[in-house]
Protein backbone atom coordinates (compact mmCIF):
# COMPACT_ATOMS: atom_id res chain seq x y z
CA UNK A 1 0.00 0.00 0.00
CA UNK A 2 1.82 3.12 -1.22
CA UNK A 3 -0.11 5.83 0.56
CA UNK A 4 -0.25 9.42 1.72
CA UNK A 5 0.44 10.39 5.30
CA UNK A 6 -2.10 9.48 8.01
CA UNK A 7 -4.18 7.07 5.95
CA UNK A 8 -4.56 4.69 8.90
CA UNK A 9 -2.37 1.76 7.80
CA UNK A 10 -0.90 1.29 11.30
CA UNK A 11 -4.28 1.48 13.00
CA UNK A 12 -5.90 -0.84 10.45
CA UNK A 13 -3.06 -3.34 10.64
CA UNK A 14 -3.36 -3.49 14.43
CA UNK A 15 -7.10 -4.19 14.07
CA UNK A 16 -6.41 -6.93 11.54
CA UNK A 17 -3.80 -8.62 13.74
CA UNK A 18 -6.09 -8.73 16.78
CA UNK A 19 -9.13 -9.93 14.84
CA UNK A 20 -7.34 -12.60 12.82
CA UNK A 21 -5.33 -14.03 15.70
CA UNK A 22 -8.40 -14.36 17.91
CA UNK A 23 -9.80 -16.72 15.28
CA UNK A 24 -6.75 -18.80 14.35
CA UNK A 25 -3.13 -19.34 15.33
CA UNK A 26 -0.36 -17.47 13.49
CA UNK A 27 3.27 -16.51 13.85
CA UNK A 28 3.36 -12.78 13.17
CA UNK A 29 6.25 -10.38 12.56
CA UNK A 30 5.73 -6.61 12.80
CA UNK A 31 8.67 -4.56 11.47
CA UNK A 32 8.93 -0.83 12.20
CA UNK A 33 11.44 2.00 12.00
CA UNK A 34 12.63 2.21 15.62
CA UNK A 35 11.82 0.60 18.98
CA UNK A 36 10.33 3.82 20.35
CA UNK A 37 7.66 3.77 17.64
CA UNK A 38 6.83 0.16 18.45
CA UNK A 39 6.17 1.05 22.09
CA UNK A 40 3.93 3.95 21.09
CA UNK A 41 1.92 1.90 18.59
CA UNK A 42 1.39 -0.93 21.06
CA UNK A 43 0.30 1.53 23.76
CA UNK A 44 -2.06 3.48 21.49
CA UNK A 45 -3.41 0.90 19.05
CA UNK A 46 -3.03 -2.61 20.46
CA UNK A 47 -3.49 -2.35 24.22
CA UNK A 48 -6.84 -0.47 24.12
CA UNK A 49 -8.26 -3.38 22.13
CA UNK A 50 -6.56 -6.11 24.12
CA UNK A 51 -7.79 -4.70 27.42
CA UNK A 52 -11.36 -5.37 26.26
CA UNK A 53 -10.54 -9.10 26.22
CA UNK A 54 -10.16 -11.50 29.15
CA UNK A 55 -6.73 -10.92 30.70
CA UNK A 56 -5.82 -14.61 30.34
CA UNK A 57 -6.07 -14.35 26.54
CA UNK A 58 -3.15 -12.02 25.96
CA UNK A 59 0.26 -10.97 27.23
CA UNK A 60 2.62 -8.14 26.27
CA UNK A 61 6.32 -8.20 27.15
CA UNK A 62 7.65 -4.70 26.53
CA UNK A 63 11.27 -5.65 27.05
CA UNK A 64 11.35 -8.51 24.54
CA UNK A 65 8.74 -6.83 22.29
CA UNK A 66 6.70 -10.03 22.20
CA UNK A 67 2.91 -10.23 22.31
CA UNK A 68 0.91 -13.41 22.87
CA UNK A 69 -2.73 -13.52 21.82
CA UNK A 70 -4.49 -16.83 22.44
CA UNK A 71 -2.20 -19.32 20.66
CA UNK A 72 -0.53 -16.75 18.42
CA UNK A 73 2.78 -14.96 18.86
CA UNK A 74 3.42 -11.48 17.49
CA UNK A 75 7.04 -10.33 17.43
CA UNK A 76 7.75 -6.60 17.05
CA UNK A 77 11.16 -5.72 15.61
CA UNK A 78 13.04 -2.61 14.53
CA UNK A 79 14.45 -2.40 11.00
CA UNK A 80 17.39 -0.45 12.37
CA UNK A 81 19.42 -3.66 12.63
CA UNK A 82 17.81 -6.13 10.20
CA UNK A 83 20.34 -8.87 10.99
CA UNK A 84 18.83 -9.09 14.50
CA UNK A 85 15.44 -10.07 13.06
CA UNK A 86 16.64 -13.38 11.62
CA UNK A 87 16.08 -16.77 13.19
CA UNK A 88 12.34 -17.50 13.36
CA UNK A 89 9.55 -18.49 11.00
CA UNK A 90 6.47 -16.37 10.24
CA UNK A 91 3.31 -16.79 8.21
CA UNK A 92 2.28 -13.13 8.59
CA UNK A 93 4.54 -10.11 8.08
CA UNK A 94 3.53 -6.46 8.56
CA UNK A 95 6.02 -3.86 7.33
CA UNK A 96 5.13 -0.42 8.66
CA UNK A 97 6.62 2.73 7.06
CA UNK A 98 7.75 0.65 4.09
CA UNK A 99 9.12 3.69 2.27
CA UNK A 100 11.62 4.13 5.10
CA UNK A 101 12.45 0.59 6.24
CA UNK A 102 12.91 -0.76 2.70
CA UNK A 103 15.19 2.09 1.65
CA UNK A 104 18.73 1.55 0.40
CA UNK A 105 21.07 -1.40 0.91
CA UNK A 106 19.78 -1.99 4.45
CA UNK A 107 16.16 -2.12 3.26
CA UNK A 108 17.00 -4.58 0.50
CA UNK A 109 18.85 -6.76 3.01
CA UNK A 110 15.87 -6.57 5.36
CA UNK A 111 13.46 -7.92 2.73
CA UNK A 112 15.65 -10.34 0.78
CA UNK A 113 18.05 -11.71 3.40
CA UNK A 114 16.25 -11.31 6.72
CA UNK A 115 12.51 -11.67 6.12
CA UNK A 116 12.15 -13.77 2.96
CA UNK A 117 13.97 -16.84 4.37
CA UNK A 118 11.81 -16.73 7.51
CA UNK A 119 8.63 -17.09 5.45
CA UNK A 120 9.87 -20.02 3.32
CA UNK A 121 8.46 -22.73 5.59
CA UNK A 122 4.92 -21.47 5.05
CA UNK A 123 5.04 -21.12 1.25
CA UNK A 124 1.91 -19.59 -0.24
CA UNK A 125 0.22 -19.63 3.18
CA UNK A 126 2.37 -16.68 4.21
CA UNK A 127 0.86 -13.24 3.67
CA UNK A 128 2.91 -10.03 3.80
CA UNK A 129 1.52 -6.51 4.21
CA UNK A 130 3.76 -3.55 3.34
CA UNK A 131 2.46 -0.01 3.78
CA UNK A 132 4.00 3.43 3.84
CA UNK A 133 4.50 6.74 2.12
CA UNK A 134 6.81 6.25 -0.90
CA UNK A 135 10.33 7.66 -0.64
CA UNK A 136 11.40 7.82 -4.25
CA UNK A 137 11.94 5.39 -7.09
CA UNK A 138 15.68 4.77 -6.66
CA UNK A 139 18.05 4.92 -3.71
CA UNK A 140 21.30 6.85 -3.34
CA UNK A 141 23.26 4.15 -5.16
CA UNK A 142 20.95 4.30 -8.17
CA UNK A 143 19.27 0.95 -7.49
CA UNK A 144 15.46 0.70 -7.47
CA UNK A 145 13.90 1.39 -4.10
CA UNK A 146 12.69 -2.00 -2.79
CA UNK A 147 9.22 -0.67 -1.96
CA UNK A 148 8.84 0.64 -5.52
CA UNK A 149 10.20 -2.65 -6.85
CA UNK A 150 7.63 -4.65 -4.86
CA UNK A 151 4.77 -2.49 -6.12
CA UNK A 152 5.95 -2.80 -9.73
CA UNK A 153 6.22 -6.59 -9.35
CA UNK A 154 2.46 -6.74 -8.82
CA UNK A 155 2.11 -6.16 -12.57
CA UNK A 156 3.84 -9.51 -13.18
CA UNK A 157 2.63 -11.68 -10.29
CA UNK A 158 -0.98 -12.61 -9.65
CA UNK A 159 -0.37 -13.21 -5.95
CA UNK A 160 0.49 -9.55 -5.31
CA UNK A 161 -1.93 -6.68 -4.93
CA UNK A 162 -1.20 -2.96 -4.79
CA UNK A 163 -3.68 -0.56 -3.19
CA UNK A 164 -2.95 3.15 -3.61
CA UNK A 165 -4.48 5.42 -0.99
CA UNK A 166 -4.31 9.18 -0.58
CA UNK A 167 -4.55 11.00 2.73
CA UNK A 168 -8.04 12.17 1.82
CA UNK A 169 -9.34 8.58 1.73
CA UNK A 170 -8.97 8.06 5.48
CA UNK A 171 -12.56 8.54 6.75
CA UNK A 172 -11.52 8.77 10.40
CA UNK A 173 -9.62 12.07 10.14
CA UNK A 174 -11.71 15.29 10.22
CA UNK A 175 -11.90 16.82 6.75
CA UNK A 176 -10.43 20.10 7.98
CA UNK A 177 -7.40 18.19 9.29
CA UNK A 178 -6.81 16.51 5.94
CA UNK A 179 -7.24 19.83 4.13
CA UNK A 180 -4.66 21.48 6.39
CA UNK A 181 -2.28 18.59 5.76
CA UNK A 182 -2.55 19.23 2.03
CA UNK A 183 -1.91 22.95 2.54
CA UNK A 184 1.25 22.07 4.49
CA UNK A 185 2.70 20.50 1.33
CA UNK A 186 3.76 22.68 -1.63
CA UNK A 187 2.30 21.80 -5.02
CA UNK A 188 4.54 19.41 -6.93
CA UNK A 189 6.64 16.38 -5.95
CA UNK A 190 6.23 16.89 -2.20
CA UNK A 191 2.42 16.87 -2.34
CA UNK A 192 2.35 14.03 -4.88
CA UNK A 193 4.44 11.85 -2.60
CA UNK A 194 3.33 12.77 0.91
CA UNK A 195 -0.39 13.40 0.26
CA UNK A 196 -1.29 11.31 -2.80
CA UNK A 197 1.12 8.45 -2.07
CA UNK A 198 2.73 8.48 -5.52
CA UNK A 199 6.19 7.25 -6.38
CA UNK A 200 8.11 10.34 -7.47
CA UNK A 201 11.58 10.30 -9.01
CA UNK A 202 14.16 12.06 -6.86
CA UNK A 203 14.24 15.74 -7.67
CA UNK A 204 16.01 18.76 -6.28
CA UNK A 205 13.13 21.02 -7.21
CA UNK A 206 11.42 20.71 -3.82
CA UNK A 207 12.58 24.04 -2.36
CA UNK A 208 13.01 26.83 -4.91
CA UNK A 209 15.56 29.55 -4.22
CA UNK A 210 13.16 32.31 -5.22
CA UNK A 211 10.74 31.23 -2.47
CA UNK A 212 13.14 32.44 0.24
CA UNK A 213 14.28 35.99 -0.52
CA UNK A 214 17.01 37.77 1.46
CA UNK A 215 16.24 41.06 3.19
CA UNK A 216 18.03 43.56 5.41
CA UNK A 217 14.92 44.05 7.57
CA UNK A 218 14.64 41.84 10.66
CA UNK A 219 11.15 40.91 11.88
CA UNK A 220 10.12 40.77 15.53
CA UNK A 221 8.57 37.80 17.31
CA UNK A 222 9.45 34.68 19.23
CA UNK A 223 13.06 33.71 18.53
CA UNK A 224 15.27 30.66 19.10
CA UNK A 225 18.52 29.14 17.91
CA UNK A 226 17.85 25.54 16.83
CA UNK A 227 20.71 23.03 16.69
CA UNK A 228 21.06 19.86 14.63
CA UNK A 229 24.03 18.06 16.20
CA UNK A 230 26.47 15.78 14.35
CA UNK A 231 29.74 14.89 16.03
CA UNK A 232 30.82 11.64 14.35
CA UNK A 233 34.46 11.31 13.31
CA UNK A 234 33.82 10.47 9.67
CA UNK A 235 34.78 12.30 6.49
CA UNK A 236 31.26 11.89 5.12
CA UNK A 237 29.52 12.74 8.39
CA UNK A 238 26.86 15.41 8.64
CA UNK A 239 27.41 18.99 9.71
CA UNK A 240 26.39 20.49 13.02
CA UNK A 241 24.06 23.33 12.13
CA UNK A 242 22.44 26.06 14.22
CA UNK A 243 19.63 28.18 12.80
CA UNK A 244 18.54 31.45 14.42
CA UNK A 245 14.86 31.87 13.54
CA UNK A 246 11.99 34.19 14.41
CA UNK A 247 8.27 33.52 14.01
CA UNK A 248 5.63 36.23 14.11
CA UNK A 249 1.89 35.94 13.48
CA UNK A 250 2.37 36.60 9.78
CA UNK A 251 5.92 35.54 8.87
CA UNK A 252 8.84 33.22 9.55
CA UNK A 253 12.42 34.46 9.21
CA UNK A 254 15.78 32.68 9.20
CA UNK A 255 18.17 35.28 10.61
CA UNK A 256 21.43 33.36 10.77
CA UNK A 257 22.80 29.84 10.20
CA UNK A 258 26.14 28.48 11.38
CA UNK A 259 27.35 25.15 10.00
CA UNK A 260 30.54 23.20 10.75
CA UNK A 261 32.15 19.77 11.10
CA UNK A 262 33.73 19.42 14.51
CA UNK A 263 34.09 16.70 17.12
CA UNK A 264 32.94 17.23 20.69
CA UNK A 265 34.19 19.22 22.69
CA UNK A 266 35.26 21.56 19.84
CA UNK A 267 31.63 21.68 18.69
CA UNK A 268 30.58 22.57 22.23
CA UNK A 269 32.91 25.59 22.21
CA UNK A 270 31.34 26.91 18.99
CA UNK A 271 27.81 26.35 20.32
CA UNK A 272 28.61 28.23 23.53
CA UNK A 273 30.25 31.10 21.61
CA UNK A 274 27.20 31.32 19.35
CA UNK A 275 24.83 31.36 22.34
CA UNK A 276 26.81 34.20 23.91
CA UNK A 277 26.61 36.11 20.63
CA UNK A 278 22.83 35.52 20.42
CA UNK A 279 22.30 36.74 23.98
CA UNK A 280 20.43 35.28 26.98
CA UNK A 281 17.01 36.16 25.53
CA UNK A 282 17.44 33.59 22.74
CA UNK A 283 16.55 30.02 23.70
CA UNK A 284 18.98 27.34 22.48
CA UNK A 285 16.96 24.36 21.19
CA UNK A 286 18.16 20.77 20.69
CA UNK A 287 16.54 17.54 19.57
CA UNK A 288 15.53 15.27 22.44
CA UNK A 289 17.34 12.18 21.15
CA UNK A 290 18.88 9.57 23.42
CA UNK A 291 22.32 9.65 21.85
CA UNK A 292 22.52 13.43 22.20
CA UNK A 293 21.31 13.62 25.79
CA UNK A 294 24.81 13.45 27.27
CA UNK A 295 26.06 16.25 25.02
CA UNK A 296 23.21 18.52 26.03
CA UNK A 297 23.92 17.79 29.70
CA UNK A 298 27.55 18.79 29.08
CA UNK A 299 26.31 22.15 27.82
CA UNK A 300 24.05 22.62 30.83
CA UNK A 301 26.92 21.82 33.17
CA UNK A 302 29.19 24.47 31.64
CA UNK A 303 29.08 27.56 33.89
CA UNK A 304 29.24 29.82 30.82
CA UNK A 305 25.71 28.64 29.95
CA UNK A 306 24.19 29.53 33.32
CA UNK A 307 22.45 32.61 31.88
CA UNK A 308 21.13 30.84 28.80
CA UNK A 309 17.97 28.79 28.28
CA UNK A 310 18.39 25.28 26.85
CA UNK A 311 15.31 23.43 25.68
CA UNK A 312 14.72 20.08 23.97
CA UNK A 313 12.05 19.10 21.46
CA UNK A 314 11.04 15.65 20.33
CA UNK A 315 10.02 15.96 16.67
CA UNK A 316 7.47 13.58 15.19
CA UNK A 317 7.82 12.08 11.74
CA UNK A 318 10.78 12.06 9.39
CA UNK A 319 12.88 15.00 8.27
CA UNK A 320 11.17 15.47 4.91
CA UNK A 321 7.71 15.73 6.44
CA UNK A 322 8.92 18.18 9.09
CA UNK A 323 10.60 20.39 6.50
CA UNK A 324 7.54 20.57 4.25
CA UNK A 325 5.55 22.46 6.89
CA UNK A 326 7.73 25.59 6.74
CA UNK A 327 8.58 25.06 3.07
CA UNK A 328 4.88 25.29 2.24
CA UNK A 329 4.86 28.74 3.88
CA UNK A 330 7.94 29.65 1.85
CA UNK A 331 6.11 28.73 -1.37
CA UNK A 332 3.45 31.33 -0.53
CA UNK A 333 5.93 34.11 0.31
CA UNK A 334 5.90 33.96 4.12
CA UNK A 335 9.55 32.94 4.75
CA UNK A 336 12.62 35.15 4.35
CA UNK A 337 16.35 35.24 5.13
CA UNK A 338 18.29 38.06 6.73
CA UNK A 339 21.03 39.00 4.28
CA UNK A 340 24.38 37.43 5.23
CA UNK A 341 27.41 35.54 3.96
CA UNK A 342 25.76 32.26 4.96
CA UNK A 343 22.82 32.69 2.56
CA UNK A 344 24.50 30.99 -0.41
CA UNK A 345 25.43 27.83 1.49
CA UNK A 346 21.93 27.56 2.95
CA UNK A 347 20.16 28.10 -0.39
CA UNK A 348 22.46 25.59 -2.09
CA UNK A 349 21.35 22.98 0.45
CA UNK A 350 17.72 23.93 -0.16
CA UNK A 351 18.12 23.65 -3.94
CA UNK A 352 19.60 20.14 -3.67
CA UNK A 353 17.00 18.87 -1.16
CA UNK A 354 15.16 15.82 -2.52
CA UNK A 355 12.06 13.82 -1.71
CA UNK A 356 13.96 10.51 -1.60
CA UNK A 357 16.86 11.40 0.71
CA UNK A 358 19.40 11.28 -2.13
CA UNK A 359 20.71 14.77 -1.30
CA UNK A 360 24.17 15.01 0.30
CA UNK A 361 23.20 17.05 3.37
CA UNK A 362 20.07 18.46 5.06
CA UNK A 363 21.48 19.62 8.42
CA UNK A 364 20.67 23.33 7.98
CA UNK A 365 17.18 22.49 6.74
CA UNK A 366 16.57 20.17 9.69
CA UNK A 367 17.73 22.87 12.12
CA UNK A 368 15.20 25.27 10.59
CA UNK A 369 12.45 22.62 10.76
CA UNK A 370 13.16 22.11 14.45
CA UNK A 371 13.03 25.87 15.03
CA UNK A 372 9.60 25.99 13.37
CA UNK A 373 8.37 23.17 15.63
CA UNK A 374 9.62 24.88 18.79
CA UNK A 375 8.35 28.34 17.86
CA UNK A 376 4.97 26.85 16.97
CA UNK A 377 4.70 25.20 20.36
CA UNK A 378 4.50 21.66 19.03
CA UNK A 379 6.43 18.46 18.35
CA UNK A 380 5.89 17.74 14.68
CA UNK A 381 4.26 18.54 11.34
CA UNK A 382 0.98 20.42 11.07
CA UNK A 383 1.70 22.49 14.20
CA UNK A 384 1.35 26.26 14.02
CA UNK A 385 -0.02 28.58 11.37
CA UNK A 386 0.96 31.73 9.55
Amino acid sequence: MPKGRHTGFTFGASNHIVEENLEEEHRVLWVDTIHANIDRYVDRYFLPKLKLLPRSWWQWNKQSKEMKLCDSIIDFRSADKPENIEGFGYDRVYGNEAGIILKGVKGRYLYEQAITPMTADYGDKCIQFWGGTPKGVVDKSGHPHKFFELCESAKMYDDRLVVHMSSWENPFIPRIGVANMKIDLPVGPARDQEYYGKFVCGTGDIIKREWIPATTESIGGKTCRSWDLAVKDKAKSDYTAGALCTKSKTAFQIKDVVSFKKLWPDAQEIIIATAIKDGPDVTQVFEDAGQMGGLIENLRADTRMNRYKIREVRPKGEKFARAMVWVSRASTGNVSLVHGAWNGHFLDECASFTNDDSHPHDDQIDAVSQAWIFLSGGNGPNIGTI
